[in-house]
């Protein structure tokens, strides 16, 4: 490759797109050490240019060798290497956004998109999706309606929201951002399929602050580093001053106990919390449960 066409701004966007995977053990690793491989390679067209260059030894090289090079570094959760491909590409290559929600979803009794029919009965359905198209107009009494498009991989769906609703949750109505919403499905003679009108809408960490009956948390003696109580503590103080009470299943050799945090240390169970305790004491050994829930 010719550096001088292709620097390293468009490496890394190459990178995000997912279209070097193919070369190193994934996105994170080589997003870490593209400047030694900018350098090596600065380094290698100079030798060739000197007559210096071992061609039998690049073409020799082992693969296995080459992925031993790389920078030891933790890849990236799902969520950043997604917003990566939609950045680069205008859209997720290799997933969807709400994969990795789906298990929480499901305890939310969202009903897929695809499942919705209309209920003529006023009975409100629960539904979580990606907003993918967000826009504001202003009706001919002079207020303002909000109509959003919502896509949850399996269908999408026209939601509006009225005013009153529009104001109040406006702050949560982005392009790309998760949301759950419940309202009153009907059908939508102008384009044959159905609609919804809006009645609540959630962030993903409202909705399970809101259903999560607690979070439990194992964690085993003879598997924690050195430095656990520091780290553990801090994952908490981020999320610390939600609604969510935290249960502690602790194991030794010969013991095991259970203990429940005092409020003060009731929890938001947001990304950021979930993904740092998954990290210190794996992923099995978070467990966020939830209440019975009748849709």
């Amino acid at each position: 490759i010719d550096l001088k066409h292709c620097g390293k701004r468009i490496l890394e966007k190459l990178i995000l797109a997912g279209a070097l995977d193919n070369l190193g053990p994934h996105r994170a690793a080589l997003m870490v050490n593209l400047p030694l491989a900018l350098a090596s390679a600065t380094q290698h067209k100079k030798a060739e240019a000197c007559g210096q260059c071992d061609l039998f030894g690049v073409l020799t090289t082992d693969s296995d060798d080459i992925e031993n090079k790389f920078s030891q570094v933790e890849k990236w959760p799902e969520k950043q290497w997604l917003a990566g491909e939609k950045e680069t590409l205008g859209l997720y290559l290799t997933g969807h956004p709400i994969n990795q929600y789906a298990n929480h979803i499901r305890a939310f009794h969202c009903k897929p998109i695809v499942d919705l029919s209309s209920d003529r009965r006023g009975q409100n359905s629960r539904i979580a999706g990606l907003i993918i198209g967000m826009r504001v107009m202003v009706t001919k009494a002079g207020k303002r309606m909000g109509i959003l498009t919502l896509d949850d991989k399996t269908a999408r769906i026209d939601i509006t929201l009225f005013a009153d609703l529009l104001d109040q949750y406006e702050e949560l109505l982005v392009v790309d951002k998760l949301v759950v919403l419940q309202g009153q499905v009907s059908e939508d003679f102008f384009n044959g399929g159905l609609k919804m009108n809006a009645r609540e809408v959630l962030s993903m960490d409202q909705a399970r602050e809101r259903f999560a009956s607690k979070l439990r948390l194992k964690i085993n003696k003879k598997n924690i580093p050195d430095d656990f109580k520091m780290r553990f503590k801090n994952i908490l103080q981020v999320a610390k001053g939600g609604l969510c009470p935290v249960h502690i299943e602790y194991t030794q050799e010969k013991a095991r106990t259970e203990l429940t945090l005092g409020l003060a240390w009731s929890v938001t169970p947001n990304d950021e919390l979930l993904f740092g305790m998954s990290k210190l004491l794996g992923e099995e050994n978070v467990l966020l449960h939830f209440e019975q829930l009748t849709s």
